[in-house]
């Protein structure tokens, strides 16, 4: 795949990796100590994960099974997701995780719940990894 990254937008196709890497500890470890380096706080994580998914991909997300993510989609169902995504319980999740992180005390395998949350952060970084080195990690 060609890199058609530019400074502020990703055009690349992202595709999640297998269910069973996004609930392994060790691809969860390297993803939180990933967003524990960047130093924000849990809102601004949020909002970090939100700004790249949403303002700057314009690329295809594609889910651990390999159907299309709708950002934009207006079905209750997707609507539904993203509304959850990022509630004040899963604010505290982006805290606790990253702390987590920082002491080493991932043990077990991600909850179920929790993949979708894990999945948009995975792509978030992804995207603005891809855009701020100008080459695509998909590729």
């Amino acid at each position: 795949m060609r890199n058609t990254c530019r400074t502020n937008i990703c055009r690349c196709h992202h595709k999640a990796p297998p269910l069973r890497a996004i609930r392994s500890v060790e691809f969860n470890r390297e993803l939180a100590r990933k967003i524990s380096d960047l130093e924000l706080s849990g809102d601004a994580t949020v909002d970090l994960v939100l700004t790249e998914l949403l303002d700057h991909c314009e690329g295809q997300l594609f889910d651990a099974g390999g159907k299309p993510i709708d950002l934009a989609g207006d079905r209750p169902a997707d609507v539904a997701r993203w509304d959850g995504l990022f509630s004040e319980d899963q604010r505290r999740f982006v805290n606790r995780y990253k702390e987590r992180a920082a002491d080493g005390s991932f043990k077990n395998r991600l909850q179920e719940r929790l993949v979708f949350a894990v999945t948009a952060m995975h792509f978030a970084m992804a995207i603005r990894d891809c855009r701020q080195s100008g080459q695509c990690i998909a590729a």
